[in-house]
């Protein structure tokens, strides 16, 4: 092998080791932000007790300081979303994507903006349109 074919080679490596990097990176970052968001259900859940709510009625519910406040603050800052407008986004994107066996449902809008819930899995399975 002259240096030319060896130097090649050595390319054809470094690529390859960065290319499992970054999908070893995106697979981390896919878990973390699937951990980040069944925090947030789970969360979400807690606080409101299947109850309907907006994004606006969520960061409210954070500020209250008991359990469920503080785990909902918490699992919010955790998204790194902390304007309504972004937290909604977030929210809009993850809709309808069963984690930790909840699921987040967008299920109509009011004066305030998007109504949302989150429900069992096995729930949102049999509520109609599901």
């Amino acid at each position: 092998m002259n240096d030319r074919d060896l130097a090649a080679t050595l390319a054809r490596i470094e690529l390859r080791q960065e290319s499992h990097e970054s999908m070893l990176k995106q697979v981390l970052e896919a878990l973390l932000g699937t951990a980040t968001h069944a925090a947030l259900l789970r969360a979400i859940a807690q606080a409101f007790c299947r109850r309907l709510f907006t994004t606006a009625e969520l960061q409210l519910r954070a500020l209250a300081s008991d359990g469920a406040g503080d785990a909902l603050a918490r699992a919010i800052a955790a998204t790194g979303k902390q304007s309504t407008r972004a937290l909604g986004r977030y929210l809009a994107q993850r809709a309808g994507v069963p984690v930790a066996g909840l699921v987040l449902e967008r299920v109509g809008e009011d004066g305030d903006g998007i109504v949302w819930a989150v429900r069992r899995v096995s729930e949102a399975e049999t509520q109609p349109g599901a």
